[in-house]
């Protein structure tokens, strides 16, 4: 993978924009900002309407500054954009023999902003739930805001730098902009600076500058890249965006590894989770990346262009609609609407419009793919979220956001198994056209969508019902230390009227309860649909306490005191250590919801809780009061704090991330300090809820003992499910969004290459737009049910787009080979090969 190339049949890349990456393996002579696969747009900005290597160019004016013209310039005062070409015949000078001096710099400068861009978006949408307490729909709207001002901002990039600005300076002033906006997402990431509750504005401020930031510069990076080599030096493009796409994918690859890392694995500020490091980190690298760009100015060479194409493009649309609205008022007609602006922009001009229009209907229904696509970050990283997780060794536990990685490491893998099944099907002579390709990756796309489905089903049945529906959820916790063979009836309303007869049960329960444990939840149902409570006599008939005598026959009326739709737990207490003392009773509610509570915003799907229960008496048999603390890398973070004997704490005061967790438990001290403090282990999974018995150990009374029951058990369905979608949504990506570049660029006419690779960019913004309106709209009570909505709106477009292919009449030469199944060129290469 890491010598991908970019070919074409055959001969040479003198004509031949090139490409490389996920979301656009094009053909031209830069890759667009490839951001992952739409990182791989060619080189073209919107500018003079070429690529910046293409020779076909159409002569639309601009022309180059070498290094050596401006070497007494500043970074900053230099006019340049990409264009045609004028003074391109001088060589740069090159480094290890293969690199124009100033690519090293354009490199380093992507491999960092990338992973600033997709390690801030990575952790993105859990910032959105957790630290803000959205609601799911919510933070997937906020984080499909971002994703679409990000791809319409880089339309506007391209605009400014063929506007007069040039790609270096549209490059630099957005980088300072994007810093900004890095800096202040980092700072605001915090409660210390937001607030309790926390208030968004901060954040929404500095995400609104780095989507300004990161769509303007997308346009400009990798063209400004091809800009540097002269035409002599075309043979050494290929090796340049091989390394460039190599950048990117590093850098998504490993921010996406890292940053959910640092915002799970460690606390910060007195935040569970550590979002000022997770946005810092990346931070830090933009800044990096704007400071390596700004080092290369006396290398680089400019372009400066003389037409600006997109406005241009615009004006001759604008004149002939408006020609079209007011035609009856001129009573002059033409056999096209675009004919009016013949006279003004030149026939081959206005035909060149004609031909990128019928490309844009063929793009119509492509925006769904995006829609699905980009939910990786969002709804699929909800659903990890509310999945098992594992343990990597020494790496710790693998977090649910990482798992977005998974689509880096694919595509690297499956593009040269894909382009060996294209040489295949070539040498079968089978077709496979470009809009054959595209319509498969949309199959593959909504397959991957019925997959995730099927998965949150899964998840669904798999969940506890944590709130009971016309019942009473209802266990026992032994907390003597020794055996009960025992059974119990509990008495049920019969639902005649609030003051009806109580009928008994069978046993309900019969068998042995081991010291410290629990019985499963029992359901009591209500007969009365309406009551507000239950009256549950509890009979406990005891038949031993370990060995020995009987204790005296323990019955419980527990009248009224039991909510319908609640859980409770009854722990059962020894009074002595005589096996004939008396037992005792504690009724608990268990608290089980993790929204709703917002001095608590940060309890997600995948954190585990714990409540305490003291029981802790020292060498006089005095109450014991505990402080218990938890190890938070090298520091201790108090968790509760003089917990009383006998007293129990709450959930919500003790909140881990999946694991093994160190605990430490010392005595409360009158001066408001710790005791010397005993170190425990407990593992705790995702999801889950303990609750923890804390005693002296039997086997030796100067160490504390941990009892650990669970409430709610971990998520049952392992985050590893998801891997066969992501294995299909990436061969969905492959097969469209690589040949969508591509066809983009060999279907687009010469002069207007640029918008139709702007407007394939706009596809994206598009999809977002569709996910932040289904997802506002709160259609559906269950994610499995959107998930299929999903799947099933995107089998009716790509019907709609299959038949837009069928009616499409191709311009490529290519592309009409394939169609007719033709024997292709024997001197053909393959889009994209790997070199030995």
């Amino acid at each position: 993978p890491a010598t991908q190339l970019i070919k074409t049949s055959g001969k040479s890349l003198q004509n031949l924009p090139l490409t490389t990456h996920t979301r656009g393996m094009e053909l031209e002579t830069s890759v667009d900002d490839f951001d992952r696969v739409d990182d791989l747009v060619p080189a073209t900005s919107i500018s003079s309407g070429n690529s910046t290597r293409s020779s076909s160019s159409i002569g639309y004016g601009s022309h180059d500054v070498m290094p050596q013209q401006s070497s007494e310039a500043q970074p900053g005062d230099s006019d340049d954009n990409g264009g045609d070409d004028a003074d391109d015949d001088q060589d740069v000078g090159l480094v290890c023999g293969k690199f124009a001096k100033p690519a090293p710099f354009i490199i380093g400068q992507e491999f960092c902003e990338r992973f600033n861009y997709y390690g801030m978006r990575a952790v993105l949408v859990l910032y959105f739930k957790n630290f803000f307490d959205f609601s799911d729909g919510r933070a997937t709207v906020f984080y499909h805001v971002f994703i679409m001002l990000s791809y319409f901002t880089s339309a506007l990039g391209g605009l400014i730098a063929d506007s007069g600005l040039g790609k270096y300076k549209t490059i630099l002033y957005l980088s300072l902009v994007y810093c900004i906006g890095s800096l202040i997402t980092a700072v605001t990431s915090t409660t210390k600076v937001a607030g309790t509750p926390p208030s968004p504005a901060g954040a929404f401020v500095g995400l609104l500058l780095i989507a300004i930031g990161t769509g303007g510069i997308k346009p400009c990076v990798s063209a400004f890249g091809g800009d540097q080599f002269s035409k002599k030096q075309e043979h050494l493009l290929q090796g340049f965006f091989a390394a460039f796409y190599m950048s990117i994918n590093a850098g998504s690859f490993l921010s996406m590894m890292i940053t959910p890392k640092l915002r799970a694995d460690i606390s910060c500020f007195g935040d569970p989770e550590c979002y000022p490091l997770a946005f810092g980190l990346p931070a830090v690298l933009m800044v990096i990346a704007t400071v390596v760009f700004v080092s290369g100015f006396k290398f680089y060479r400019h372009r400066i262009p003389t037409r600006n194409i997109a406005l241009d493009t615009i004006r001759a649309i604008k004149m002939g609609i408006g020609h079209k609205l007011s035609r009856k008022a001129n009573k002059v007609t033409y056999a096209h609407w675009l004919d009016v602006a013949r006279k003004r922009f030149g026939d081959a001009f206005v035909d060149d419009i004609r031909t990128m229009l019928s490309v844009f209907v063929v793009f119509l229904p492509t925006p769904l793919f995006w829609t699905l696509y980009d939910q990786q970050g969002s709804r699929w990283t909800l659903q990890a979220e509310e999945m098992r997780s594992f343990d990597v060794g020494r790496l710790g536990r693998f977090r649910p956001d990482q798992m977005q990685a998974l689509n880096a490491v694919l595509i690297l893998v499956l593009i040269p198994v894909m382009e060996k099944v294209y040489a295949l099907l070539k040498k079968l002579r089978i077709p496979h056209t470009p809009l054959q390709r595209m319509t498969l990756g949309m199959v593959l796309c909504g397959v991957s969508f019925v997959i995730s489905g099927a998965i949150q089903v899964k998840i669904e049945h798999a969940k506890p019902v944590l709130v009971p529906q016309n019942s009473t959820d209802f266990r026992l916790l032994n907390i003597c230390g020794r055996d009960f063979n025992m059974s119990y009836t509990v008495g049920v309303l019969d639902g005649t009227d609030r003051n009806g007869s109580t009928q008994l049960s069978s046993a309900i329960f019969n068998g042995t309860l081991a010291p410290f444990s629990a019985s499963s939840y029992l359901s009591v149902p209500s007969a009365a649909p309406f009551a507000h409570n239950l009256s549950l006599p509890l009979n406990i008939s005891v038949t031993s306490v370990g060995t020995g005598a009987l204790p005296p026959p323990f019955v419980l009326q527990l009248a009224g005191e039991l909510n319908v739709t609640q859980r409770y737990t009854l722990m059962l207490q020894c009074e002595g250590d005589a096996p004939t003392d008396p037992l005792t009773s504690r009724l608990l509610a268990d608290y089980s919801s993790r929204t709703g509570d917002h001095d608590h915003s940060d309890i997600t799907e995948d954190a585990a809780r714990i409540r305490f229960l003291n029981l802790v008496l020292d060498a006089s048999s005095s109450p014991v009061s505990l402080d218990v603390f938890a190890q938070e890398g090298d520091n201790r973070k108090l968790l509760v704090s003089d917990l009383p004997h006998n007293a129990l704490s709450s959930y919500n005061e003790a909140i881990f991330p999946s694991g093994m967790q160190t605990l430490y438990l010392a005595p409360s001290m009158d001066s408001g300090d710790s005791g010397p403090a005993l170190e425990l282990t407990v593992f705790v999974g995702d999801g889950a809820d303990y609750t923890v018995v804390v005693t002296l150990d039997p086997t030796n009374t100067s160490l504390l003992a941990l009892h650990q029951t669970t409430d709610v058990p971990e998520n049952s369905v392992s985050i590893a499910w998801q891997i066969p979608q992501y294995v299909v949504v990436t061969l969905g990506e492959i097969l469209f969004s690589v040949t969508g570049i591509e066809f983009a660029f060999t279907e687009a006419p010469a002069s207007l290459k640029a918008v139709v690779q702007a407007g394939w960019l706009l596809t994206t913004t598009f999809g977002s737009l569709i996910v932040i309106i289904i997802a506002e709209a709160s259609l559906f009570q269950k994610q499995s049910a959107e998930f299929f909505f999903f799947a099933g709106l995107m089998a009716l477009v790509t019907l709609i787009f299959a038949n837009t292919a069928r009616l499409y009449t191709y311009r490529s030469a290519t592309a009409i080979a394939h169609e007719r199944s033709s024997k292709s060129d024997p001197d053909s290469i393959p889009l994209i090969e790997s070199e030995a």
